[in-house]
């Protein structure tokens, strides 16, 4: 096999990137700490998905015609803000109150848009040795 090219994305891309994949992995991990804790265990799994998924997602609409980088306020809430909030109006329909695991999942969410520049510096330092 050749060597596949180098994909150029925009730096701002790849730190987002980063910075998702590593909250999916601490919602999964959270999701398997709290797996007797049903509600819980389930809405950190999905939300692990929901960070994990938008490489895939932002393929297919790229396939479709649609430039996630164009326009990335669309691209944010078709994948982030409908499913979380999703979640915020399940719970409160079906408990009448906003569950634990929800609230902390949020709030690591906005803690993880306050860590872009960490993860900026994580890809300034890692990039070059991986390319």
């Amino acid at each position: 096999r050749l060597h596949l090219p180098v994909e150029e994305l925009p730096q701002q891309l790849v730190k987002s990137e980063v910075g998702l994949f590593a909250l999916g992995l601490v919602y999964a991990i959270l999701g398997v700490a709290y797996r007797k804790d049903a509600p819980s265990h389930k809405r950190f799994m999905l939300m692990s998905m929901i960070m994990l998924s938008p490489a895939g997602i932002g393929r297919l609409l790229m396939q479709i015609g649609f430039q996630p980088s164009e326009s990335t306020l669309p691209f944010v809430v078709v994948i982030f803000a409908i499913p979380f909030l999703s979640i915020v109006a399940y719970d409160i329909i079906a408990y009448r109150k906003v569950l634990r695991g929800t609230v902390v999942g949020l709030v690591l969410y906005v803690v993880n848009l306050a860590l872009t520049p960490v993860w900026g510096v994580v890809v300034d330092v890692l990039r070059p040795l991986l390319v």
